[in-house]
């Protein structure tokens, strides 16, 4: 469970040192963000829905401003989808919904088969 929290220390360490250095080796790509949002997914930890939402919006901020070349995909909200389906918390499923209305909305990315049937299980 604490894994998935350090994986996302060490995500914004490097969002920083980009930020501090724009050393191109060091430029995020969606690979860091999504493996943190996995790890949520997979941690059932009390707070990983809210944990994984705010990376996600953490991308797209960091997309916005450029420093993100690509905006989150299909993938990532997902990954986000299941910590909120997975969570416990009384709000999931407002929550869920809140997130597939935001991908409708927004046109970033389109959701998907798996989008959803997680939203469905989320209800």
């Amino acid at each position: 469970k604490e894994k998935a929290k350090k994986a996302e220390q060490l995500l914004t360490s490097l969002v920083k040192d980009y930020g501090a250095q724009f050393d191109a080796q060091l430029k995020p790509t969606l690979v860091p963000f999504e493996t943190v949002l996995l790890a949520y997914s997979r941690s059932f930890y009390v707070d990983a829905a809210q944990r994984a939402e705010s990376v996600l919006t953490h991308m797209l901020e960091l997309y916005e401003t450029g420093l993100l070349e690509r905006p989150p995909d299909a993938w990532s909200y997902n990954l986000v989808l299941k910590c909120w389906m997975h969570s416990k918390h009384p709000q999931a499923a407002d929550r869920a919904l809140k997130i597939l209305e935001q991908m409708q909305t927004d046109g970033v990315v389109i959701p998907d088969t798996s989008t959803m049937n997680t939203v469905l299980n989320a209800l």
